[in-house]
């Protein structure tokens, strides 16, 4: 049922520009809030917010494969969520083992990989767009380096040492995308494309100090991902 507008969001993502920029945050929001999270048990619960996850993953790989950070900028931090009756934004609530943690999707059936559910969103959305990223390979280094900035960005939001990861952390020789991005921010400075767009505030002071907590993060997960043995 979400797949026709998972494909719209993508390729809206991709090529729209300001005049529409509001409708991604917004449709995300509908979607989400539509289900009545207020009742029953907190997993059952959890489980529609994968809806909303596909949808955040669809726009922000289309935002990605067109390099239009102003919409990832809206997509990641515009749509207001409410869950468990606090407000939240979209990047700090729509992420994967939000849905299920991976204990969790390894008793429901999934794949018994150190990042099930990353790898359940890769293999849903991937027919959803090959229309718009029609090569594999392509579309494996935008999917990661959608997480991975996800994962900067929650960090920069919540302000914390957490932050959720995904695939690229299952690299165990640590040349995932991490390796391409981040010598891309050092190169970059100040003029960074996502900065520029007004992630992180626009400041690279607060964009170094949240990648410094990122960093040491997933650095820590790759170390356990190393271990993993299914």
């Amino acid at each position: 049922m979400t797949a026709d507008l998972a494909h719209a969001m993508a390729l809206g993502a991709r090529w729209s520009g300001d005049s529409v920029r509001p409708v991604w945050p917004s449709v995300i929001e509908r979607v989400v809030s539509a289900v009545d999270r207020g009742h029953g048990q907190t997993l059952w619960a959890d489980l529609s917010l994968y809806l909303g996850v596909l949808l955040l993953y669809a726009s922000g790989v289309g935002a990605l494969a067109g390099g239009r950070y102003d919409n990832l900028r809206a997509i990641l931090l515009e749509p207001r969520l409410r869950y468990h009756n606090e407000w939240r934004r979209g990047v700090e609530l729509l992420y994967p083992t939000a849905v299920l943690d991976g204990r969790q999707a390894h008793a429901a059936g999934l794949s018994k990989t150190f990042t099930p559910m990353s790898d359940r969103v890769a293999a849903d959305l991937r027919p959803l767009i090959a229309d718009l990223v029609p090569d594999d390979a392509v579309f494996g280094r935008l999917f990661d380096g959608f997480e991975y900035l996800l994962g900067l960005v929650y960090i920069d939001v919540a302000k914390i040492e957490w932050g959720p990861t995904g695939r690229f952390v299952a690299d165990q020789y640590g040349n995932g995308i991490d390796q391409l991005i981040e010598p891309e921010i050092a190169e970059a400075g100040e003029s960074w494309a996502p900065l520029v767009a007004g992630l992180f505030g626009g400041s690279a002071k607060r964009l170094n100090e949240s990648l410094g907590r990122w960093r040491k993060y997933y650095q820590t997960v790759r170390v356990q991902a190393r271990f993993f043995r299914g």
